[in-house]
């Protein structure tokens, strides 16, 4: 597996926030984490990315610590994914002057670019329009294929989950 998250705890003051989360991810799998809003999806995330201290339990990439395993040093080469993603008539603009969609599509591609092996995309399509969420989910099938990539998602919509993902939590 790319990655396993072991039995996690979070405990915010007293309450329990996350308990007994256990999942693992292969090589070029999307695992989904489904559910409404407010459901602790976004915490997960956090604990996996090492950006949230979980009371318990383990996360590995590869069966390193996920602490350790953001000093990893990862090569991304910019044009190929700037052609890629289709984003290539924009390289040169601010960012503050590009459209929403195009910013969701950067914000993507600069993930991508971080961490390719394994890749965690927090609701990649919340608040696009119907064009842009299907061209974003082409670009999440045709990274997990040719990168080889695992990816992590949340999602609130079904039928985004159950074309993208490979299992769901």
């Amino acid at each position: 597996m790319i990655s396993t998250v072991q039995p996690i705890l979070l405990k915010k003051y007293i309450k329990t926030v996350i308990e007994d989360v256990t999942f693992g991810v292969k090589k070029k799998e999307c695992f989904g984490l489904l559910g409404p809003n407010s459901v602790g999806k976004l915490i997960i995330l956090n604990i996996i990315s090492s950006n949230f201290p979980q009371t318990t339990g383990n996360v590995h990439f590869n069966g390193i610590d996920s602490y350790k395993s953001k000093e990893i040093i990862s090569y991304c080469p910019q044009e190929n994914y700037i052609k890629y993603f289709k984003v290539d008539e924009h390289k040169n603009k601010p960012v503050k002057n590009l459209s929403g969609g195009v910013k969701h599509k950067l914000c993507i591609l600069l993930t991508i670019c971080a961490s390719p092996n394994q890749i965690i995309l927090d609701e990649p399509t919340a608040g696009i329009d119907p064009v842009i969420r299907l061209f974003v989910w082409d670009m999440i099938k045709e990274v997990k294929e040719n990168n080889k990539s695992s990816i992590i998602l949340t999602t609130y919509l079904i039928e985004e989950a159950q074309e993208l993902c490979d299992c769901l939590v």
